[in-house]
């Protein structure tokens, strides 16, 4: 948001559907598009730790994928319910863009405490 209007951006998806990086005002495109392979790229470090991340995110994971960090899930799910709420109050789904920046938030968090080191 700028200005109280949305502001438009891109996000660019591996093969997973997981948000690899996000551009800026998709009105003035001024960069080149990744480009990047989904499929037999081997599996580096930064694919590994988008996987334990939507892992973590996703309800239906009932084993934690990183250990130790339980509270703080917690906490990301009942924020993620907020969000939801806010939205489902005015009739509306909760777009993916919010529910990405939550993760984003959630993860710097948790590169901060070092728990994706060695994801």
């Amino acid at each position: 948001m700028q200005g109280g209007a949305r502001v438009p951006y891109t996000i660019e998806l591996d093969h997973e559907l997981t948000v690899i990086s996000e551009y800026a005002d998709t009105t003035t495109i001024d960069h080149v598009a990744a480009g990047r392979r989904s499929h037999g790229e081997g599996d580096t470090p930064t694919r590994r730790k988008a996987r334990v991340m939507s892992k973590w995110c996703a309800k239906s994971i009932e084993d934690n994928p990183i250990p130790g960090t339980d509270d703080l899930r917690t906490q990301y799910f009942l924020d993620f319910e907020k969000l939801a709420g806010e939205f489902a109050s005015e009739g509306k789904a909760c777009p993916g863009c919010e529910v990405g920046k939550l993760m984003r938030r959630y993860r710097e968090k948790l590169e901060a405490e070092g728990r994706l080191q060695d994801a």
